[in-house]
């Protein structure tokens, strides 16, 4: 939910993007490439919301806490962002695929929006 003039209103792609930050945090992929997973980010809000969504998303991370790191980590997540948005604007393939390649992941992709997900729609995207 998102807050404008006191009152709280539905926003589908902050809603989504939260989620999807919160279910794949902790995951391997993101601890050991951390470049796939802010690609993947991206690429999966582009596809379903667009670039200014993954974008957004992406800002209000490198500058809300707990999440807002510095100057540097925030530039490293906006830059693989920016390579997930083209990955979703500029290929067919699945953002795994497309990100797997341009961040060398060879692992497995992130998990699909869980089933209480804001953003379960994102399944049927070509996201993953």
């Amino acid at each position: 939910m998102s807050e404008a003039h006191g009152v709280h209103t539905i926003n589908p792609c902050f809603d989504c993007g939260i989620s999807l930050g919160a279910n794949w945090f902790f995951t391997n992929q993101h601890w050991e490439n951390h470049g796939y997973a802010h690609c993947m980010f991206c690429c999966a809000l582009t596809r379903y919301y667009g670039p200014k969504c993954a974008t957004d998303n992406q800002t209000y991370q490198n500058t809300h806490p707990p999440f807002a790191k510095g100057d540097k980590v925030g530039k490293d997540r906006m830059t693989f962002c920016k390579v997930g948005v083209d990955v979703a604007e500029k290929t067919k393939g699945t953002c795994h695929a497309g990100c797997g390649q341009k961040t060398g992941w060879k692992g497995p992709p992130l998990p699909p929006p869980l089933a209480s997900s804001p953003c379960i729609d994102l399944k049927k995207s070509h996201a993953f």
